[in-house]
């Protein structure tokens, strides 16, 4: 049984940066396809700190994705699979070294034999368990677990990747993976009172000056957002480069401040760097940003007709930034 995607040339460089911005937060990446409606690109790293994915609906390949079941299998309800797999990103990004000449590319996701007890509330413990947590975290969270009990789950074995190159090249690579659970994230809007939403071209001149510097600190006021980072530019003297910019809240598209409350949020730029590498290779018209207080996961994200992309990243407590403790997305 198999998953066919046809990536067409224009939008090859959107796939790879995706793969290259999932690279920051977690060395593997994981693949979730929704049978026939879209595919997840996830990555979440092991202090559960971090975690993004880049979400490719059907339209964005040129060609409808294809579930190919061969005739010695049940018949399947295409809308209903859920095949799943982990590799290392580091791979995937290899497979595209000779991106300039490559005109299209053909990736297949092989998956396991289909049983009749290949359900989600018959598979392994440990999704079991997962799906459960899930369904716990329902209750504060505006997000849905997207996995019914239905729905069939199925571990990729295989994974191949096809260029079709100038001259008529063919370039075929074969990847194996592992298993892995879906781990799926959930932000909770309900709490998340403030929110902003931005053009791409914005967050990459705050992000422009920020040079070498592990963490960033945001600040959110009534009347402007200013950004701060700190650089240590020599072990002996511990000197410091210090950086800020501001820009006033008119330039935002829109802005909601709870209470108009002053917040201010510190958490890792390198996520976040990537993340506007992403929008600006894929050129999305906006970003949005939903935050609370330190110490609760911000969430960056964005949309575009035919993918959409979030980052959630932990942001440190108020009183302990110093001491650089964080606390886990979940």
């Amino acid at each position: 049984m198999e998953l066919h995607y046809e990536i067409p040339c224009e939008r090859i460089r959107v796939f790879l940066a995706a793969l290259q911005s999932l690279s920051a937060i977690d060395k593997e990446v994981s693949f979730e396809s929704e049978g026939t409606k879209q595919l997840t690109l996830r990555s979440i790293n092991d202090a559960q700190s971090a975690a993004g994915h880049v979400t490719f609906a059907s339209d964005f390949f040129s060609k409808p994705i294809h579930l190919h079941v061969p005739s010695s299998q049940p018949p399947l309800r295409a809308d209903r699979i859920i095949a799943k797999c982990k590799l290392y990103n580091k791979l995937c990004c290899n497979v595209f070294r000779s991106i300039s000449i490559v005109q299209s590319v053909h990736f297949v996701i092989r998956l396991e034999p289909f049983h009749s007890d290949s359900k989600f509330n018959e598979s392994d413990s440990r999704s079991r368990k997962r799906r459960r947590e899930i369904e716990s975290e329902q209750t504060s969270s505006s997000d849905e677990c997207p996995v019914s009990a239905g729905d069939s789950i199925l571990d990729a074995i295989e994974l191949i990747w096809e260029l079709h190159c100038d001259h008529d090249i063919l370039k075929t690579h074969r990847l194996q993976v592992g298993t892995c659970d879906l781990l799926r994230p959930l932000f909770d809007y309900d709490a998340a009172l403030n929110r902003l939403v931005m053009h791409q071209h914005t967050l990459a001149s705050i992000l422009d000056p920020v040079r070498h510097a592990n963490e960033i600190r945001f600040t959110f006021s009534s009347s402007h957002v200013r950004m701060e980072t700190s650089v240590a530019q020599s072990a002996k003297d511990k000197s410091l480069l210090h950086t800020e910019a501001a820009f006033e809240i008119r330039e935002l598209t829109e802005y909601e401040l709870h209470k108009n409350e002053t917040i201010e949020l510190v958490f890792s730029s390198r996520e976040l760097k990537t993340f506007q590498t992403f929008c600006k290779v894929s050129d999305v018209p906006s970003i949005s940003v939903h935050f609370d207080l330190g110490g609760r996961p911000i969430l960056f994200s964005t949309q575009a007709p035919s993918m959409s992309a979030e980052w959630m990243l932990s942001t440190l407590e108020s009183d302990v930034s110093k001491s650089q403790e964080s606390k886990e997305l979940f």
